[in-house]
């Protein structure tokens, strides 16, 4: 199953986050995150999915920096996970999904 589709479709379950590990510029973070389904216990490891955030000096904008889509990241921190209840090992993390606003015109 597409990671989007099961974003869309799956289980959810709270998870933990229990790994974060922070890379350079070159290369995506990553969250490993804890969790259960049906008593046993799995974790997803996922690449952290960043935004671009606006830097301003009071009301003027003078930059632009990459933050992660989820917000905070940190060990411990408490996290939506979407898994397969086919499969439970197929999981992704919902915080870490991109939302995609559509404009109609």
């Amino acid at each position: 199953m597409r990671k989007e589709k099961l974003a869309e479709t799956g289980a959810k379950t709270e998870g933990i986050i229990t790994e974060f590990r922070l890379r350079g510029v070159d290369s995506s973070s990553v969250i490993t995150v804890a969790y259960e389904a049906g008593g046993v216990a799995y974790s997803v490891t996922e690449s952290v999915r960043m935004k671009s955030e606006t830097i301003r000096l009071g009301p003027i904008p003078i930059g632009q920096r990459q933050v992660p889509v989820m917000g905070a990241v940190e060990e411990g921190t408490k996290v939506t996970v979407i898994y397969d209840p086919k499969d439970p090992r197929k999981a992704v993390i919902g915080e870490n999904r991109r939302t995609v606003k559509k404009i109609f015109v």
